[in-house]
């Protein structure tokens, strides 16, 4: 079932990019729209990452690590193996923004520019101590 599910979702996706394609005379813009949602949930996906990375900093700490310390990249490299600064950029290569002392982490998004409405975000509680 799981398989079958798969082969239609991406055979719809390749008929959708196909008439919009030939509807529209810019298949290139559509390809770059698909890529663009694609990298959209990568980000998302990485932002959730990047939650639970700091959660449980937070369970362990009752607070969240200081970037300006260097206490969030060495709790990425000693307990998800993972250097920071090579999970620092988004899928379009742009920086994730690890805002302080909120610790609100936003994504430019597809346009890679900061504060616009496609800008990719996750905002934390602000009652915790810091």
């Amino acid at each position: 079932m799981g398989l079958s599910f798969l082969f239609k979702k991406l055979l719809g996706v390749g008929i959708i990019v196909g008439v919009l394609a030939g509807a529209s005379g810019t298949g290139e813009d559509m390809l770059s729209a698909l890529f663009d949602i694609v990298k959209i949930n990568a980000a998302k996906t990485e932002i959730n990452q990047f939650h639970k990375v700091l959660m449980s900093f937070y369970i362990r700490e009752t607070r969240y690590p200081r970037k300006d310390t260097g206490e969030l990249a060495d709790w990425f490299s000693e307990h998800y193996e993972m250097d920071l600064k090579a999970v620092e950029t988004d899928p379009w290569e742009s920086r994730y923004f690890f805002l302080i002392p909120d610790y609100e982490i936003t994504c430019n998004g597809p346009d890679m520019r900061h504060l616009t409405r496609d800008d990719i975000l996750q905002h934390y509680p602000r009652n915790v101590q810091r």
